[in-house]
Parts: structure tokens; sequence; C-alpha cells
């Protein structure tokens, strides 16, 4: 097809680089729809201007962008315009079904149909380009964004004379096909030869290991290594799903050390032994088949060292896209947007839609949508990787410790959550602590079929860290910031769904969702920990399962009560939009007669007749001081006096929010969620010294 004279005139060896920004959003909760936000970064503050240039400018809006492409039937301006429709739908779509959008819209309305489009290099560094467009938002939250509405990528076949210049081939629709498979491959060579942060030296083996066998075997066999072996493998990740009936045991031992005829395996591990002989490795590993599943003491051995066995492994494939081990690592990918056209300075290529969330760095590698990211076990195995290959519903990743890349030209020098800095000799302290607090963000939602899990399933991750710190870990936190540890903000819990101990109340290990933590730089710590107890339920792995824990705090410990003010005006909103309000308490030095907002970890927990005649009190945890002028910031500082805290100003502190774990007793307290309280009152707390208490937490 052939481009129109505005597209035909586009300077594509010379476009603008694509805008700079690392603050961006979901707009209407929607992966697909990526806005890039203001924050008050000066380096980004001309890109937020109403006169701003982001980049080559192209159609005047979507009116003469859509009748272009109705006349002309250019393929550039079809795909664009196909694209902005389907961005329009999709938040109409989003905004018209949520409670939320119904009653807050015209707050939050987004619009950007009488913007010009501007077109620049591809965000993701792929050949082609990337289409930018600005949005406006009305209301109270009047605002200026950015949207990067798609991008188009200029693929070649193997055989043109192009390929040596456009190193993209256009998609394949099988991501089980030899092209694909070849894709793989190339990423893996290029990766062993080009990233020395990669080392691809033979490693110690796993206890047991399949071999795959050549390429035209039928079978394959369970072996058992032997201390000492070594050599290269590939591992799984994948879900198991309730259709899983294929493992070993102690009784099926022999036969798996026979052989498994192909035909026997799930889908899932027929395409990961394919792939493991395409990429030409003899071996591959799958818990289920190499951890004897109805011995406990293996069990609890070999996921101990779940830490080696990802770490080692050459490659790990991760079968995102898949909810039960028959749903396959290979599957038919749907059919993308794409033309074959004539450019000018370049040549015959074919182009293909790419999505905005795969251009936007960060904007989908979480891969949120897919079954296997909502597995807590996968996060370790992902992060421990590497190099993993990624199987997802669009199109396949390849991650590893050089960045990411997509078969469609996406490419990023960091991956997602990385832990580089975890392997690295006398690594940083606070690096260590902030790539932790990364990775418990990522871990929080992630869904476990057993709840007694959640600390072994990031077992591997705890040990690096332990590693690099040199701290004891408390049942989830660690020694060196114990009061950081505890100050975690629950995002996301609903509905106490568990009923097994996990852990302690203020582990973020027994919380279902995110556990947030508090940014630890310019904080004060106030309170300290005088004593700890952990009660393993292995004594030979301290990161895995805890039978009870409690840490003694010393403290302000500040009595709360309800506030008796009716629900604000906004409240009555929330409500109506299907939203919890936040309880409101107050302390004796409260300024205001609606007090502060106290966020339960679990929706319901936020009735207010619950708490009435409960002694409901907030442990004050830490704060963010008001320094005068002329004195100079001290930093975070656990071991500071009382006298030296209650010399400063305070602007707002963090309270634990906790009630007596028994009834009618003083000494054992029980977190249930948590608070900022206002600096004044919290100045004057620290500055009595009855308001100052130690107790123990459980």
């Amino acid at each position: 097809m052939a481009l129109c004279t505005l597209c035909y005139s586009i300077p594509f060896a010379t476009l603008p680089d694509s805008p700079c920004c690392t603050n961006f959003h979901y707009v209407a909760g929607q992966s697909e729809l990526i806005e890039y936000m203001n924050v008050g970064d000066i380096d980004e503050e001309d890109l937020f201007a109403k006169d701003a240039v982001l980049g080559y400018p192209w159609h005047e809006n979507l009116e003469t962008l859509k009748s272009a492409a109705a006349k002309s039937g250019c393929p550039f301006c079809l795909t664009v315009q196909a694209a902005a429709h389907s961005w329009i739908e999709l938040y109409q779509k989003a905004t018209s079904s949520s409670k939320f959008y119904t009653e807050f819209i015209k707050d939050y309305a987004v619009d950007f149909t009488q913007q010009r489009l501007w077109l620049t290099k591809r965000a993701g560094k792929g050949s082609g380009f990337s289409v930018y467009v600005r949005s406006n938002h009305a209301g109270v939250n009047a605002w200026v964004g950015v949207v990067p509405l798609c991008s188009i990528a200029f693929t070649v076949e193997a055989a043109s004379p192009l390929a040596l210049h456009l190193p993209l081939r256009p998609l394949s629709l099988d991501s089980g096909s030899n092209q694909s498979l070849d894709i793989v491959a190339t990423w893996l060579k290029d990766c062993n030869e080009t990233h020395g942060e990669c080392s691809s030296a033979p490693t110690s083996l796993p206890t047991r290991l399949l071999e795959v066998g050549s390429l035209s075997d039928d079978y394959i066999r369970l072996v058992e290594t032997g201390a000492g072996a070594m050599g290269r493998y590939a591992s799984l990740s994948y879900c198991w799903g309730s259709s899983l009936t294929l493992t070993t045991t102690r009784a099926s031992r022999q036969a798996r050390l026979s052989g498994i005829h192909l035909s026997h395996l799930p889908k899932t591990f027929h395409d990961a032994v394919r792939a493991t002989r395409h990429i030409g490795l003899r071996y591959l590993w799958i818990d289920s088949l190499c951890i004897f599943q109805d011995d406990d003491e293996d069990w609890a051995r070999e996921s101990a060292c779940m830490l080696d066995v990802y770490s080692n492994a050459y490659v790990v494939f991760a079968a995102n896209r898949a909810s039960a081990c028959d749903g396959g690592c290979f599957h038919t990918r749907t059919p993308r947007t794409a033309f074959v056209t004539e450019i000018p300075g370049i040549g015959k290529v074919h182009t293909q839609l790419v999505s905005p969330s795969d251009e936007v760095i960060g904007g989908s590698w979480e891969f949120a949508s897919e079954p296997l990211s909502q597995r807590a076990w996968a996060l370790q195995e992902r992060v421990l990787a590497r190099r993993v290959v990624h199987y997802s519903s669009r199109q396949m990743y390849f991650e590893c410790n050089g960045g990411m890349a997509s078969e469609d030209g996406c490419k990023s020098d960091r991956r997602y959550c990385g832990i580089a800095s975890l392997r690295r000799p006398q690594a940083a302290p606070d690096q260590v602590r902030d790539t932790w607090h990364s990775v418990l963000w990522s871990y929080g939602s992630r869904k476990l079929s057993k709840a007694t899990d959640k600390l072994p399933a990031l077992s591997g991750i705890a040990k690096l860290v332990g590693n690099a710190l040199g701290d004891e870990y408390i049942a989830g936190i660690w020694s060196g910031e114990i009061i950081r540890g505890l100050s975690w903000q629950g995002l996301g819990g609903k509905e106490r769904t568990v009923t097994e101990y996990v852990g302690p109340s203020w582990s973020w290990a027994s919380y279902n969702g995110i556990a947030a933590s508090t940014p630890p730089k310019n904080w004060e710590i106030i309170a300290s920990a005088k004593s700890w107890q952990v009660e393993l339920e292995n004594k030979e792995d301290s990161y895995g399962r805890v039978k009870s824990a409690w840490i003694q705090v010393h403290g302000p410990l500040v009595q709360l009560e309800l506030s008796k003010v009716s629900a604000t005006d906004r409240e009555v909103r929330q409500a109506r939009a299907g939203m919890t309000s936040l309880l409101r308490f107050c302390t004796k030095y409260s300024s205001e007669a609606e007090g502060r907002k106290v966020t339960m970890d679990y929706e319901s927990d936020s009735v207010a007749e619950k708490w009435r005649e409960m002694e409901v009190k907030a442990l004050i945890l830490s704060a963010y001081p008001h320094y005068p002028p002329s004195q100079k910031h001290e930093g975070e500082d656990s071991g500071k006096k009382e006298e030296d805290l209650q010399k400063k100003a305070v602007s707002f502190a963090y309270g634990l929010v906790v009630v007596p774990a028994t009834p009618g007793q003083k000494k054992e307290f029980k977190r249930i969620g948590w608070m900022f309280l206002n600096g004044e009152e919290v100045d004057k707390f620290q500055g009595e010294k009855e308001h100052w208490a130690t107790i123990t937490l459980v």
C-alpha cells in the first residue's frame, strides 16, 4: 500500500527522540492506556507546557487523521487512526463500567481529540516510529499530560536485502514455529557472547534433572546428578493448575528414571522440552518431576535450594500465558495490524502495530495480566534467573541481566525488579534494602495455593539479601532496619482469607496484599526495637516458615478515639462509588474535629462499630521532621535519645495502629492498620514521657 503525501515526506532518518519521562500511570486502570504525568520534576517541566514541541509535527488532530485515512488508504494513517479509536473505545468502556468513574468522571476526564499528533523515534529503540499526543484533564484535577498513542515497527523477511540493517522480522503467529524458536536461540547466543554480567560458565547441577535427549527422541528421563556435578540446564516456570497429575514420588522414582514418553507430558512440559532441545541443552528442571511430591523432607530440602536452582539455570522458560500445565508455552497469537509498504530512503518493509504498554519501558513488562505473574513462587523464579524467555499472550520477551527485549523491537537496559545489587561484593546496604522493598511491592498481591508458603516462596531472594546485609531475618524483616520493616502501608487488602498462621501481624508475610514501604530518606526513626524472638518451623531454614514471632518496641503509644464528625461530602461520594471510606480517629491533641484517617489492613475491618468499644492505639514509629533553616539534616538514625528527638519539630509521622492481642491486657498488641499523624500532636506526645511505653507486638 502506498503512503499519502504527508507520510511520504516524513524524515524517518532524522526523527527526534521520544519524550523522556519516568512518571506514568494507567488511565482508568487500564494497562494499555498509558499517560505521562508531571509530578514536579524540574527536568521534565518543558514536556508538559501547553506549547511544547513533542516531536515531528504530523496531523493537526484526530479528525484530520481520520479524514486522511479514509481518503488515501495510507497504511500509516489507517494504523494510527485505528489505534486512536481503540484507545478511546477502551477508555469509554472502562469509565462507563466503573462506579468510581461514574461518580468522579468530571474530576478525572481525559481528552486529546483536538490535539496535534507528533512523531518520534521509537521509545522502545526498535526500527519504526512512535506517535504522541498531548492530553487535557478537566475538572478539579485540571492538568496536562502526554499520551503515547501507539508505535509502528518496521520489519523485513530474513531473505530481504534490508535484513542486515533492519533486524526485526514479521511476527510469526505461532510462538512454537521454527522461526520463533530461532529468535530465542539468537537472543541466547547474543547474550552469551556479549553480556559479561550474564556469566555462562557451567554451574553446579540440581539434585535431579530431566535429560531431554535429541530432537527425534520420543522419551525423556529423570536423572540423579550426584554431588559436585557441573553443567548447563534450563528450568521451567509455570502454573500447576488443578490438572497436573504427572509428578515424581518415591514410588514412581524408578519409572521416571527409566523414561517418560513425550505423549504423557502436559503441553507446557512438552513445549519446554522442545525449546530446550532446540537451543542445544541436555537438561531441563521441572519442580513437579524433580522433587519428590510425597516427601516433606525432600520438598523442604529442595525448596530451600531454589536460590541455586534458578540462579544457576542457563535459561528459564516462563509459560506466562498459561493458567495450568496443559496450557502450553507455545500458542497462536492474535494477528496484528500490518501492511507492506515502500518507505522513502529505506525500501520495502512490513509494518506492524506496537502496543504502548510494550513501547513505554516498564509499561507492561511485569506482565500483570498473565496467569504466571499472579503466582507468588514465580516472582523469585523470574528475578533470580540470569536469563528468562517469556512466552506471553501477545509475544515473546527476553530478559537477562543486560535488560529486556521483545519480538517487536522494544528494548530496555533495565530488567524487571532487578536484583543485581544483591550479588555485588560489598553492596551498599541502603541499595540492598531499597531493592528488597521493591521486591516486596511486586510480591505482595501474588497468590499462593498454600498460604503457609508466603515466606518460603521468597526465601531465595531473602537469602541473597541476608548474605549482602549480614542481618538476621525476623519473620520477613531485617534486624538492621526493624522500624522501617514495621512501617509498611497495606494496599489492596479486602478480607482476611487466611486461617493458618503465616506470620505475626506486624510482618508483611501475614498480609494478603501489597506492603508498601515508607520511604527512609529524610525520615527520623522515633521508636526503637528492644528485643525479638522467632520460632522457626524448620530450624535449619531461617528463611522459611515460622511458628511464632514477637518484637518488643519502645516508642510513643497514644490512645485513639473514633471521630464523632459525620461523613464528608467526598466520603459520601466515595460510598456511592462503591468505595470503603477510611475510618477517622482522634488523639487528645488532635487539632481538627474530624481527626486523622486510619487505613485498616483489611477493608472488612473499616467498620466503626467494630472498634467503638476496643482500645485502639497508635505506636509512633517514625516521622518526617521539620528542621530550622540553620539546622543540618542528620539523616535516619535509630539510636537517637528521646531528648534529642523532642527538640525537632515534626511535619507528620507514621503510626502503627494496634489493639490488644487479648482483650484487657496491656503489654501484647497486634497490628490492624496504619495512619499518618499531624506533626504538632506528635511533637507533644514525644515531649511527654508518660506516653512512651515498651510493648510487645505479636
